[in-house]
């Protein structure tokens, strides 16, 4: 059966959570790395990289979620995988269902995160006085407090595609500083969709000493500050759905929820 055929039945399937775009899917076909395990019903494509992403389709969560443990006849015992979900506006309540069906089977859900928007960028007004553009060499102060405030895992990002990151035409990262040292950052991302420029908050933490301060609120604004100069018209972000002090800043900025969530779940055979 072909790579197609393959993809078409898992798009068939009752239940999925397949790759992020047709490029994605494109780059996982021409991967000789990256496994297929197909179960009748239900299908594992498993992405091999530094980490293991795992994306699914199958008849039931609960032939899902069982299929789980052919993953031993494929990988080394002790070996960890992590599992993609989510859901959207057409798919309401598939995020509760996997996390019932899949930490039955042994799996730990290692963030959940939901998306917000917001239609205007006018914020609210905070000082951005003393706010600085980054440069590389802020690069291991910025990613210390990545460690600490977000995570790595989460964030997703290391130092060589920070780098990256910085140098490309449409990102932006600011820093805000207290006697000489780094206290908060925000990553943001300008790209266009259909008619319009939205911005994209990539990342917004604040060191844990430096906090209560009303830092993050200065970087936040001064990231819709740009984002306006550059044209941009309106902005999303996630946002991890129990870290209701974000939530709280976030809608004070005009965001609220659309309706799509992320979940990572790892799995250790």
């Amino acid at each position: 059966m072909s790579h197609r055929d393959v993809f078409k039945r898992a798009e068939g399937m009752k239940y999925k959570f397949l790759f992020h775009s047709q490029e994605h899917g494109d780059e996982f076909f021409n991967n000789s790395k990256n496994i297929i395990i197909d179960d009748e019903e239900v299908l594992l494509f498993l992405e091999v990289d530094e980490s293991i992403n795992v994306y699914w389709a199958g008849s039931s969560f609960k032939t899902i979620a069982d299929a789980f443990g052919k993953l031993e006849e494929r990988l080394p015992k002790g070996t960890t995988v992590k599992i993609n979900a989510g859901e959207d506006q057409y798919t309401k309540g598939l995020a509760v269902e996997t996390i019932n069906s899949f930490t039955k089977v042994g799996c730990e859900l290692e963030f959940h995160r939901m998306g917000m928007r917001t239609q205007n960028l006018e914020g609210v007004n905070a000082d951005t006085s003393g706010l600085e553009e980054a440069s590389l060499e802020d690069s291991k102060a910025i990613f210390r407090i990545i460690a600490t405030a977000l995570g790595d895992e989460k964030f997703g990002m290391d130092a060589e595609e920070f780098k990256e990151y910085i140098q490309k035409e449409g990102n932006h990262v600011f820093i805000i500083k207290s006697a000489s040292e780094i206290a908060g950052i925000v990553f943001a991302s300008i790209y266009k969709s259909r008619d319009r420029k939205t911005v994209f908050i990539r990342g917004l933490a604040v060191d844990e000493a430096h906090r209560g301060k009303g830092y993050s609120k200065s970087l936040l604004y001064k990231a819709f500050q740009w984002a306006k100069e550059n044209g941009a018209t309106d902005s999303m972000l996630w946002v991890e759905k129990d870290n209701d002090v974000a939530i709280n800043l976030y809608e004070k900025f005009g965001y609220s929820p659309y309706g799509d969530e992320e979940l990572i779940f790892t799995y250790t055979i």
